[in-house]
């Protein structure tokens, strides 16, 4: 029953995008990325899997804002990330479902993220951390894929 975690993981992040986009409707518009095989292939080196064909993110000027899902230890990660000029402007986590490894949420930690995405380890939060570097780098290359 892998593909009904999945399926939920897929409802739970275009849920919190209609949020996010309900929140200030003006501010950017919405765009579909189509993921091409070749973008499949960065991806998967990337993250590790695929993403699935398409992915939603919005755009303001020159900038665009990803929410994106990754596992952390055994539960998924939520975040999002607002790229502009091919560098982290904002990184949020905006679900994590874990029972340890909080820190990440810190703004301390997402600052550090946003300046190469190659934040420190948090003890005990090795395997989230890593989710949130993988996320990081996704979302500059999503980034450079959008026309």
């Amino acid at each position: 029953m892998k593909n009904t975690g999945l399926m939920k993981r897929i409802a739970l992040s275009l849920t919190l995008f209609s949020v996010l986009s309900a929140l200030d409707p003006g501010a950017a518009r919405a765009g579909v990325l189509k993921i091409s095989p070749s973008m499949n292939a960065r991806i998967k080196s990337i993250m590790g899997h695929s993403i699935g064909r398409r992915v939603r993110y919005r755009r303001s000027g020159r900038s665009t804002i990803w929410v994106l899902n990754r596992i952390g230890k055994v539960k998924p990660i939520t975040a999002q990330f607002e790229v502009s000029g091919g560098r982290i402007a904002k990184a949020r986590v905006l679900a994590y479902r874990e029972s340890h490894g909080h820190e990440i949420k810190r703004s301390s930690f997402l600052s550090r993220l946003r300046s190469s995405c190659n934040a420190p380890n948090i003890s005990g939060a090795t395997l989230s951390v890593n989710s949130m570097r993988r996320m990081c780098r996704l979302a500059k290359y999503l980034h450079s894929q959008v026309r």
